[in-house]
């Protein structure tokens, strides 16, 4: 496959490719060990989502699935939930479900966040947030009673703040932050990319700020959507590691060289508000098979 083609590629798929939710999740592998579990939950803020955001999250959950569906080896468990779907029950129940059952979890998830608490804590917004009050998917109360076999090996939190309150501590409300309460690891590398751990983790967040999907990365017609989609292709149809994807994908839809160059990873204010994806744990790690 040539250089071009591999940059068309997910673009083209988003734009023409219609697969139902039932058919990406339909895989099935007598040997299967893993879980993968993708969540785009349709709460709305006005002011920082542009129209159509939702929907085309949607989408990159969709092609997420694709490759999980056609390259993704050793997964008897896939489910993309979406939209009213997403609530706060079903986050829980998904996650506990996947560690009872299932060696490893693979966790996506793309949203909004609040903080909680203290504002030490931080919770993921469900579909369900904007009717229930503070319903939120809590950091202590609901991601780590239900991640607490030390399964979740690999996780991608976009939402804001979610690499946040590392390493933790703890208060009344139980520890603080998304990365210690998905992988119960405290020790973890804070710099996965550039000073990989030896470790079996690896939590993809932000400092602040999420970029919205549709943002563009400057680059051509690019998005961060585009970013996300090329990073799990490279990922699971070429099974590259996740620091070598993250470059990869970088280069299909940036001007930088490299993820460790690209002011995404190095850090930028976006809408006024400082930005910074960031790696948790081991970036040498290839996404379980």
């Amino acid at each position: 496959m040539t250089t071009k083609t591999k940059k068309i590629m997910p673009l083209l798929i988003i734009s023409l490719l219609t697969l139902s939710i039932a058919t990406l999740t339909s895989i099935q592998a007598a040997s299967a060990s893993n879980a993968g579990l993708i969540f785009t939950p349709n709460y709305h803020v006005d002011g920082t989502d542009p129209p159509g955001e939702e929907s085309y999250s949607d989408s990159v959950a969709n092609m997420i699935m694709y490759y999980f569906n056609y390259y993704g080896q050793n997964y008897n468990y896939l489910y993309n939930c979406q939209d009213s779907s997403a609530t706060r029950s079903q986050y829980m129940s998904s996650l506990n479900y996947a560690q009872n059952n299932y060696y490893n979890t693979v966790f996506y998830s793309k949203g909004h966040e609040w903080t909680w608490g203290n504002s030490n804590h931080y919770g993921l917004c469900p579909s369900d947030y904007n009717t229930n009050g503070n319903l939120l998917v809590r950091d202590s109360y609901d991601i780590n009673p239900n991640t607490n076999l030390g399964k979740d090996r690999f996780v991608i939190l976009w939402h804001c703040g979610t690499a946040m309150a590392y390493p933790s501590s703890s208060d009344n409300y139980g520890s603080y932050g998304m990365t210690y309460d998905f992988t119960h690891n405290n020790a973890m590398s804070t710099d996965g990319y550039g000073n990989a751990d030896s470790g079996v983790y690896v939590f993809l967040g932000f400092i602040w700020y999420s970029p919205e999907y549709l943002t563009g990365t400057g680059y051509q017609s690019y998005n961060y959507g585009n970013f996300v989609t090329y990073f799990y292709m490279y990922l699971l149809q070429y099974h590259y590691s996740v620091n070598s994807a993250l470059d990869a994908a970088t280069r299909a839809t940036s001007q930088y060289g490299s993820f460790g160059a690209w002011p995404f990873h190095t850090g930028m204010y976006v809408n006024g508000i400082w930005s910074q994806c960031v790696l948790h744990g081991n970036g040498n790690l290839a996404i379980p098979a």
